[in-house]
């Protein structure tokens, strides 16, 4: 999974400091006054955490309801909703 660097505070600090994060990450994106980047993490970590637990809590129905797991169907369908 890419890293994607959120920095925050000083603009002409943030730009002076790019640098450093383009070989570390995939895309170092500029959220704002200081303390924005930490917000915006736990806002993002919020959304993943939601998909991640509705994707275990259907998986575990489909094991529930004897589906059958081995297959790549319910993989499948869900790739195509992303």
């Amino acid at each position: 999974m890419p890293l994607v660097g959120m920095l925050a505070g000083d603009v002409h600090v943030v730009e002076k400091i790019r640098h450093v994060m383009k070989p570390i990450t995939c895309a170092a994106i500029y959220c704002g006054p200081l303390g924005h980047g930490l917000r915006t993490k736990y806002a993002v970590n919020l959304y993943v955490t939601a998909l991640a637990v509705g994707l275990a809590e259907s998986m575990n129905r489909n094991y529930l309801q004897d589906l059958c797991l081995s297959t790549s169907l319910p993989r499948e369908i869900i790739s195509q909703t992303l």
